[in-house]
């Protein structure tokens, strides 16, 4: 029997859902968990880095440094390590604004920091994005990490997040004067 969240948003959309993404969301939520964050293993990660911090700043830095939002994550490259992604159900604040009545809740590596951090996303674009690339296979072709980012399209009704390849840098060398050609 389908979860009290997806039973609301099949409601809420009077009917009008395409048969493909009544698909993808009844499938996301057979896996889908409820959000236990007191024994989510990024919300335990948090804990510790807040036991394990040494002085004032560093206890600060890691109690304020627990799970990424997508909007927050813009622009920056990561590795999605899809083995560790969990689908949660959104909570009722989320669903009654018109929100997916799901999100994922993954582990990724910052490229630019190098950092491992807990990212959590539940736009439309982005977990049907991230649904059809696992449905392919696609996911599995990166041991390390489908290197991605998330780009933001303003829309009327304001920003919409956008799960892209992460292509990155080509670096050239220039040769070195008196050897070029």
């Amino acid at each position: 029997m389908p979860s009290q969240e997806l039973q609301e948003w099949e409601a809420a959309t009077s009917g009008t859902i395409p048969a493909p993404v009544l698909a993808m969301a009844r499938a996301l939520d057979v896996e889908s968990t409820l959000d236990d964050s007191a024994v989510n293993p990024a919300t335990l990660d948090i804990m510790a880095r807040i036991l394990e911090a040494e002085g004032e700043d560093a206890v600060f830095a890691a109690a304020n440094g627990g799970t990424l939002k997508g909007k927050d994550f813009i622009g920056v490259p990561f590795l999605l390590h899809a083995e560790k992604a969990e689908i949660k159900r959104s909570a009722a604040m989320f669903r009654e604004q018109g929100a997916f009545p799901f999100y994922m809740l993954a582990h990724v590596t910052n490229l630019v920091t190098g950092e491992v951090t807990p990212l959590s996303c539940g736009g439309f674009s982005y977990m049907t994005t991230y649904w059809r690339l696992r449905q392919l296979g696609i996911l599995d072709n990166y041991a390390d990490g489908m290197p991605l980012v998330l780009v933001g399209k303003p829309t009327a009704k304001g920003t919409v997040l956008l799960l892209n390849k992460y292509h990155f840098p080509k670096t050239t060398t220039k040769p070195s004067r008196g050897t070029e050609k």
